[in-house]
């Protein structure tokens, strides 16, 4: 469990756990100690994400506080101290992490993560509904036991995906099945 320092951070590990490309994301990774303005200083960036084997360092924080010259200033910097050391900042914004329908669809997914759809049972209620595929999160729903709970927890476990950029109660056209990792 990674933790988190602010509702900001939760939803941009949030999202980083529904990433597949995101291996690993590990909080305030390393300190950097720095000297500026002929004083010295410490930065400890909030995360460091590992895609693709390769890793990152990220600062999240509020658009808001970025419009502050003096944090601004000191972010640009830091940056470029990281950039001389081959390391990059990223520094993400809320407008960044809190894409909506988006989050609240990853939310929602989140609760169902916790469903036993994983394994045998997630692939062979899949295997039944192939013959229906692509189809709407709602008309799977009502072909299948336990209805939507059934289908977002099978989107969760990752045995059906979708288009998780549209709101679920509309049409999802391209809902792909995903057994034992290998794309059908």
């Amino acid at each position: 469990m990674v933790h988190c320092e602010s509702p900001l951070e939760g939803d941009f590990v949030l999202r980083c756990d529904f990433d597949d490309l995101i291996s690993a994301v590990q909080e305030q990774p390393d300190r950097l100690e720095y000297k500026r303005e002929g004083k010295s200083r410490r930065y400890t960036p909030d995360f460091r994400v590992t895609r693709n084997q390769n890793s990152h360092l990220v600062e999240v924080k509020p658009e808001q506080k970025l419009a502050c010259e003096d944090v601004r200033d000191k972010l640009e910097f830091v940056q470029s101290l990281y950039a001389e050391n081959g390391e990059t900042l990223e520094i993400v914004t809320d407008r960044d992490i809190r894409q909506e329908p988006l989050l609240s669809n990853l939310k929602l997914l989140k609760r169902y993560r916790r469903r036993d759809l994983m394994g045998f049972q997630g692939a062979q209620i899949v295997g039944d509904l192939r013959h229906v595929l692509p189809a709407t999160v709602d008309q799977l729903a009502s072909l299948i036991t336990g209805g939507r709970a059934t289908v977002l927890g099978l989107i969760a476990a990752g045995h059906l995906s979708c288009d998780l950029d549209l709101p679920f109660e509309q049409a999802i056209t391209h809902i792909t099945t995903k057994i034992q990792g290998e794309q059908k």
